[in-house]
């Protein structure tokens, strides 16, 4: 990103950076949360910048540094993807394994670093492309 950095703190350890690429937000906020050791929120990101643009809504992306900010976020690893503060991974409710760490998704399809890109649609309520 060229020019000033939009980087803010937002709490111990925890810093996000508002991309200016949506004008007018939407109803919701899409956020995506990593940390610099796993580079698969680098992977994901086009993807979800693609379809927060569909959605017309915000993308914040936030890194978490330290593993007191991971515990506090309840970051689950990286990259996790939120809409609205609510991951899109149908099984995070439930889980408590927090931590600086990179994150496996487990869905029908099998393993991946990456959300499955119907579980974000679903969260957005984007149609599903076939």
């Amino acid at each position: 990103m060229h020019g000033a950095d939009n980087t803010r703190a937002t709490g111990q350890g925890r810093a996000a950076k508002l991309l200016p690429m949506i004008a007018t937000p939407g109803p919701f906020t899409v956020e995506l949360l990593y940390f610099d050791g796993c580079p698969s929120h680098e992977q994901l990101r086009p993807s979800v910048e693609h379809l927060a643009r569909q959605a017309g809504v915000t993308l914040r992306l936030t890194q978490v540094e330290t593993p007191e900010a991971a515990e506090s976020e309840r970051f689950l690893g990286s990259p996790t993807v939120r809409v609205d503060g609510v991951d899109v991974d149908p099984t995070a409710p439930e889980r408590t394994d927090f931590g600086l760490k990179c994150r496996i998704y487990r869905s029908d399809a099998g393993q991946s670093p990456l959300p499955p890109e119907p579980w974000i649609r679903a969260a957005l309520k984007l149609p599903f492309e076939a």
